[in-house]
């Protein structure tokens, strides 16, 4: 359980619910890449809207420097939906702080990394860690 596939979840989360959608509804498309720790958000995506890379409903752009970000497109409509810059932050010095603790091989870190994934499902609202823009389609 690591705290970008919480983040990732969270945001799937929230965008299901900014289009009034169940899951198996949106294509999303992924800036996390594929090496941890961003890669993980990937993983709550797929959880929490059903967007899978074997149904082709999630996509991995390749253009971009990886990020904590996704675009969830239904129908004629897209959002996209970051983690905030303060969110990303302090998870990006909490892992560094596991990291020069423990090191990354260590029983000790991986704890850590748990604690406070648990502790951002508990504590962060999905309501207020991201940054949201709808993107207009230009027929």
């Amino acid at each position: 359980l690591g705290v970008f596939s919480i983040v990732g979840a969270k945001m799937g989360i929230k965008a299901r619910e900014l289009f009034g959608v169940g899951a198996d509804m949106l294509d999303v498309t992924t800036y996390a890449g594929t090496k941890p720790p961003y890669s993980c958000l990937n993983d709550g995506i797929q959880v929490s809207t059903g967007a899978t890379l074997g149904m082709g409903t999630i996509h991995l752009a390749t253009h971009r420097k990886t990020q904590p970000m996704a675009i969830f497109t239904y129908k004629d409509r897209s959002f996209r939906i970051s983690l905030k810059k303060e969110y990303l932050e302090k998870v990006d010095a909490d892992i560094e702080e596991g990291i020069m603790k423990f090191g990354l091989m260590d029983d000790g870190y991986w704890k850590l990394i748990r604690h406070n994934a648990l502790k951002y499902w508990a504590e962060w609202d999905r309501n207020k860690i991201f940054d949201i823009e709808e993107i207009s389609h230009k027929n």
